[in-house]
């Protein structure tokens, strides 16, 4: 949950875009580079006109991922499911395109706009490198520096260096996969939530 709180609150907003990421990837399972290969969102039946939260999951599509080794599923859009309501009942996401907004970044297009279009080209990374001088749109935000931004949140808030001494982004995808195994769900409901199927 400090970093659901980080992406609403943290006063930096590189940071805040970083924990948002997190959130993003930790919630949907993803590695920092599947992340970064969602090419749309489907967000219309999130929020009621008043614009309070009213769905429970954003829908996204992937392309591909890092294990895809046929060309049609290097080709394929990979469906997604990232719940919004994480461990402290916070609006992450919102806080995420947000924070997004403020950094200049290009909003990432909504199913019917990306899904029309071809898969080659350029493409809105959900998050960019970033360096002290600003985003380079071409990279995306490589898995150190996730990292790295991951160990500062939870440092800032009071995380011992002891237990953030092995963490790494890789950590996102296999949270709620060994918290669902440790919860007695079997291994095929595991690699379905982990896209292995």
């Amino acid at each position: 949950w400090l970093i659901e709180v980080a992406a609403c609150f943290e006063e930096d907003l590189v940071m805040r875009a970083i924990a948002g990421f997190v959130c993003l990837c930790t919630h949907g399972r993803l590695r920092c580079s599947d992340g970064n290969l969602i090419v749309a969102l489907d967000t219309e039946a999130m929020y009621k006109s008043d614009g309070v939260l009213s769905g429970g999951y954003i829908e996204a599509s992937m392309a591909g991922n890092k294990t895809s080794k046929t060309k049609e599923k290097q080709t394929t859009f990979l469906p997604i499911v990232v719940p919004l309501r994480g461990l402290s009942g916070l609006d992450w996401f919102a806080a995420f395109v947000a924070a997004r907004a403020a950094l200049g970044l290009p909003a990432i297009p909504q199913a019917c706009e990306a899904l029309s279009a071809p898969m080659v080209g350029n493409r809105v990374l959900v998050l960019p490198s970033w360096r002290a001088n600003g985003f380079r749109f071409a990279e995306p935000m490589s898995s150190e520096e996730v990292t790295a931004g991951l160990v500062a949140i939870l440092s800032k808030a009071g995380v011992p260096s002891a237990l953030t001494a092995n963490l790494a982004s890789h950590s996102m995808k296999t949270t709620w996969l060994t918290a669902t195994g440790k919860a007695g769900l079997g291994s095929d409901v595991r690699q379905m939530l982990g896209y292995h199927l």
